[in-house]
């Protein structure tokens, strides 16, 4: 597949408020599809006493809602490339913030299983959308810094959401936690409700959906790079899952210290990512070579985070590594994203991003159920040393999506 030029760019340069104003917004709807993702595994250590439940239950009801959202997900890049993805955010965030107020008033596992399957449905939306939207109405010349704004609201999401829950469920109590969070998610789709027209990429669809280079859904499947995609998607999110989802849990086995001081371990990581996001934003800009930023911020992760577990090192130093690990992967994420726009053909950037962060929901599924097993045997230091070897993994996986983009454009 060749770096194929996407239509936006023969489209008149949007003026740069123009595009200030899509990527705020779109980041906004990422933002909160990453809040909820983690409004309820944040407070597991309050509800698993009450609903007398095991780690890997609870690391089960992660696995089902990303097990649903990344099957969804590939359809739903179908959905984006026909009918646009403005409408399908509203959707999205509306559907989250309302399972989570009903989780709110779950008195059985069955329950948490019900109404994650939902919020699985709205999560499944926002990548193709997200991503597709950015890729049709932002100029090119601002098109990494977009996908960093992008990829930081989500990680900014993933960093307030465990704060704010714990802070929230130490006030009052875990099932007010969720009613306060989901309401923050319904003045959110008020606001998107009023930007929709901004977001609107009619006209860019409708540009390529007769062009006779436009990729079918199951033609994409004939190109290697897609599954290295997946593949990368897959071994980065069970790494970055590991801590989001029970770094807290595991951090309580290793340290005798309150659960408040604890969040602060995920808090660190994700604001250290949100950091290197930013700055990898930029760089991804002023080079071509994002298979080396890749390459370069995966290895120096690994080399970080694998010291924690030994489990001997002071709290102190843990948060200073778990930053710096975040900063090293986070900063990787643009260019990943740029990598994979580059081998996407000419209108089915929504089915090419929906399928490739399927990697990311089936790594996201596994990740809590293979750690949560551990936890329950005693070993929370194998969560650190799995994310050492999960971020060496994807090392492989980032040298050969740029080899088959390269063998393609050759061809």
């Amino acid at each position: 597949m060749s770096d194929q030029t996407l239509p936006n760019s023969a489209s008149p340069r949007p003026a740069a408020s123009q595009d200030a104003a899509i990527i705020a917004l779109v980041g906004s709807a990422h933002f909160f599809s990453h809040f909820f993702q983690l409004a309820l595994p944040a407070l597991f250590p309050l509800l698993r006493p009450e609903l007398g439940v095991s780690y890997t239950q609870l690391g089960l009801v992660m696995t089902l809602f990303y097990s649903v959202s990344g099957v969804l997900q590939a359809f739903a890049g179908i959905l984006v490339d026909r009918y646009g993805g403005h409408r399908l955010i509203v959707f999205g965030v509306s559907t989250m913030a309302l399972a989570t107020a009903g989780m709110a008033f779950a008195t059985d596992y069955w329950m948490l299983l019900a109404l994650v399957t939902v919020s699985a449905i709205g999560n499944s939306i926002f990548h193709p959308a997200d991503l597709s939207i950015l890729s049709l109405k932002v100029s090119k010349a601002r098109m990494g810094r977009g996908f960093s704004v992008h990829q930081l609201s989500g990680t900014l999401g993933y960093a307030t959401s465990p704060a704010i829950g714990l802070a929230l469920a130490t006030a009052f109590d875990w099932r007010t936690a969720l009613l306060g969070l989901s309401l923050a998610g319904l003045v959110a789709v008020a606001i998107l409700v009023r930007a929709a027209p901004l977001l609107d990429t009619s006209d860019r669809r409708q540009a390529t959906a007769t062009s006779s280079e436009a990729a079918s859904f199951f033609q994409l499947f004939s190109y290697p790079a897609i599954f290295l995609g997946f593949a990368y998607f897959l071994t980065t999110a069970a790494a970055g899952k590991a801590v989001d989802t029970l770094g807290v849990s595991a951090l309580s086995k290793m340290y005798e210290l309150p659960l408040a001081t604890l969040a602060w371990g995920v808090t660190v990581y994700l604001l250290g990512s949100s950091a290197g996001i930013l700055a990898g934003g930029v760089l991804a800009d002023r080079t071509e070579r994002h298979d080396l930023v890749a390459v370069g911020g995966l290895a120096l992760a690994a080399s970080l985070v694998l010291p924690i577990a030994s489990g001997s090192m002071p709290f102190v130093l843990t948060l200073v590594l778990l930053a710096a690990t975040g900063f090293a992967a986070g900063a990787t994420g643009p260019s990943r994203d740029l990598l994979i726009r580059g081998a996407s053909p000419k209108g089915a950037t929504g089915k090419v991003f929906g399928l490739v962060y399927c990697g990311l929901d089936a790594g996201s599924a596994l990740s809590p159920f293979v750690f949560g097993l551990l936890l329950d045997r005693g070993m929370p230091t194998a969560l650190f040393a799995g994310m050492a070897i999960l971020y060496a993994v994807t090392i492989t996986t980032a040298l050969a999506v740029k080899r088959q983009a390269v063998q393609q454009a050759a061809e």
